[in-house]
């Protein structure tokens, strides 16, 4: 209402308005608030989801070390999981066809 207030109710409309500005104000600060935390929360939930994808690329690779050790794949299946790797890495295949390919 801004200037009627003060025209027609004199100081007690610009203690209204004053009032009304720290309520938007408190409202607005808590709004803010509330999306930073939620932003922490986000950036945390991501960091922690890269450190676990790098544990399971590590655990992957150590897996497919263990199985060629034991004779359990051979080279040409290495090569294709590299290749399939590659071609996830690039975004140039889709989960679906990951198993097909892979089962050729």
């Amino acid at each position: 209402m801004g200037i009627f207030r003060t025209l027609l109710l004199g100081d007690i409309g610009n203690y209204l308005d004053n009032e009304d500005l720290k309520t938007e104000h408190k409202k607005t600060a808590h709004r803010l608030r509330k999306k930073e935390s939620k932003d922490r929360k986000q950036d945390i939930e991501i960091d922690e989801l890269q450190k676990e994808n790098v544990e399971l690329k590590y655990t992957l690779s150590a897996l497919i070390k263990i199985l060629f050790e034991k004779g359990l794949i051979e080279k040409d299946d290495l090569h294709s999981l590299s290749e399939i790797e590659n071609l996830i890495e690039e975004g140039e295949i889709e989960h679906d066809a990951i198993w097909k390919k892979f089962n050729q």
